[in-house]
């Protein structure tokens, strides 16, 4: 598809995008629609285009209206450097009086 073209798409959904978030039944209704045609995949899917121009738009609609957060629990899956080593947030280990399989 040609890059322009996809450019000038991308500019008329973030405009609105833009207008919808103003009017809590107008957003609705943007969402619903952009859902029904799976639009939030598509701008998802062009985050990973070969232009730079088009993943940084892409980035910046599912960031600011699509709801992209990261996710906490991705945060935590990060390694800490220290000492010039990595360490991982392991998960909290289980209470000593836990139920155990284990026959007594």
């Amino acid at each position: 598809m040609d890059v322009k073209i996809i450019k000038v798409a991308l500019d008329g959904l973030e405009n609105i995008l833009r207008t919808a978030k103003e009017n809590d039944q107008m957003r609705n209704y943007v969402n619903d629609v952009l859902m029904q045609c799976e639009g939030d995949t598509k701008i998802s899917d062009l985050q990973q285009h070969k232009e730079d121009d088009i993943y940084r738009q892409c980035n910046r609609l599912v960031q600011e209206y699509l709801g992209g957060e990261e996710d906490e629990e991705d945060n935590d899956m990060q390694p800490q450097i220290a000492n010039n080593q990595f360490s991982f947030n392991a998960p909290p280990q289980p209470p000593s009086n836990a139920f155990s399989f284990a026959q007594p």
